[in-house]
C-alpha cells in the first residue's frame, strides 16, 4: 500500500474514533512525523486509554525511517511527546486492536526508560505495528 493511501485510511479511522488527524508540514524541519492526532478525554480503544495528542509517522508497507526522521522523533520524545510509527501490512487484525497495541507498547517502553534511567535507544524508538483500516 502506498503511503498516501495509508494516510487517507488512517484519517478516516481516527475520525471514526472521534479524533482529529492533522497533516503536519513544518518548513525547515525535515523528518517531522506525518500526522498530529488528537483524541478527546476518555477515548478508549478496547479498554486502552488513547486520549490526548499523538505524533504519528505513517509508512508504506516497505517504508523505513530515515536518519533525519529518527532524529526528529527523538527530539520530540525528549520533550515528552508521544510518537508512533505505523506500517500497514497485517489485514487480519482490526485497526482498533493494532492501534491499542501501539499505545501499549509505547507506554511499556516509556515505563522501562523511566524506571531504568537509561537513555532512549534508537532501535526501540519506533513501534512497528501493522494496521488495516477497514475495521474499527
Amino acid at each position: 500500500m502506498r503511503e498516501s493511501e495509508f494516510e487517507a485510511k488512517f484519517g478516516k479511522m481516527v475520525k471514526r474514533l472521534g479524533g482529529l488527524s492533522y497533516k503536519w508540514v513544518s518548513p525547515g524541519n525535515a523528518g517531522v512525523p506525518d500526522r498530529i492526532v488528537c483524541f478527546p478525554p476518555g477515548t478508549r480503544v478496547h479498554e486502552t486509554l488513547v486520549e490526548g495528542i499523538w505524533f504519528v509517522e505513517l509508512k508504506s508497507t516497505k517504508g523505513r525511517l530515515t536518519p533525519r526522521q529518527v532524529h526528529q522523533h527523538d527530539l520530540l520524545r525528549q520533550r515528552m511527546a508521544r510518537v508512533l510509527t505505523l506500517w500497514p501490512d497485517t489485514p487480519q487484525v482490526p485497526v482498533s486492536r493494532q492501534f491499542m497495541k501501539a499505545v501499549c507498547l509505547y507506554r511499556a517502553r516509556l515505563s522501562l526508560e523511566v524506571n531504568t534511567a537509561t537513555p532512549p535507544r534508537t532501535e526501540v524508538q519506533s513501534v512497528h505495528v501493522c494496521m488495516d483500516f477497514e475495521e474499527v
